[in-house]
């Protein structure tokens, strides 16, 4: 009944519980008060800008918003994946929070590149299966945006894992590299904190690249365990500028055929104070 049928009833039996059709919500009667109590239901208590994602179907607006080539995803908004969700085109974060609530049944995949786009925004809890885990280019170093990658898995990748440049911030927290064909280049970012980065030696190539502009790079803990010729950073190309860097407490191990041994350090030219 109508908000107005509901109120019009006369002596309400004590826990009376009505539909309310005006307010899409169901009351029930308090004698002792005599008031009408709303009741709480799910669309009613769940935050704003949220959406739960259980199949690719469950994004088709973002996919519409992306001219169908992407799925656009809605600023500010945070969506929780919830199960294998197997995507057909690359994600756009677009400054949104992308969660899972554990890595390890939380997936996407994908097989082609699975965040692709021009803007930063938040990972966290996943992992990631396709092509490349990462083609993403932000509006440059000087600039306050970031992205935050945090307690995910980046497994199988069967290009490389990526490249992610142009942000004011990259902060990398808590990844597990397993089964890649080469690794991930940073490039042109203000702040890159790499913390815990765990490149197990199942990944081949070189693993970590650092090209252009940083004004700080700080690498801790975490480990590279390489094998075959695999290297564990690389840190030669000439464009390289870095103000500030600090490697600490990463564990480099493993045997490598690598001319370099671990990490391909500056040319001769440049400063290896940092490394």
């Amino acid at each position: 009944m109508t908000t107005a049928q509901r109120t019009a009833i006369t002596t309400p039996a004590e826990s009376l519980l009505v539909y309310d059709t005006t307010d899409k919500a169901f009351y029930y009667y308090n004698t002792t008060t005599s008031t009408w109590t709303r009741m709480a239901i799910e669309s009613t208590i769940k935050r704003n800008n949220y959406k739960l994602v259980k199949t690719a179907s469950d994004l088709a607006p973002e996919l519409t918003a992306g001219g169908g080539s992407s799925y656009l995803l809605n600023t500010n908004t945070l969506y929780e994946i919830n199960g294998t969700i197997t995507l057909t085109a690359p994600i756009n974060l677009n400054n949104a929070y992308v969660t899972g609530l554990d890595a390890n049944e939380d997936i996407l995949q994908s097989s082609g590149t699975i965040f692709q786009g021009t803007t930063g925004g938040s990972i966290r809890y996943l992992t990631l299966k396709g092509a490349k885990a990462f083609d993403v280019t932000g509006p440059g170093i000087a600039t306050a945006t970031s992205m935050l990658v945090q307690n995910v898995i980046i497994d199988g990748m069967t290009t490389n894992v990526g490249n992610i440049s142009g942000f004011g911030l990259y902060f990398g927290n808590i990844i597990q590299f397993i089964n890649n064909t080469n690794g991930i280049t940073y490039s042109n970012i203000g702040s890159l904190l790499l913390n815990n980065q765990a490149w197990l030696n199942t990944n081949n190539g070189t693993f970590e690249t650092l090209t252009g502009t940083f004004g700080l790079v700080q690498k801790s803990s975490g480990f590279s365990s390489v094998n075959g010729a695999d290297l564990a950073l690389d840190v030669s190309d000439s464009t390289l500028s870095v103000g500030t860097g600090i490697l600490l407490g990463t564990v480099f191990s493993g045997t490598t055929t690598a001319p370099t041994g671990y990490v391909k350090g500056y040319a001769s030219d440049f400063d290896l104070s940092w490394i």
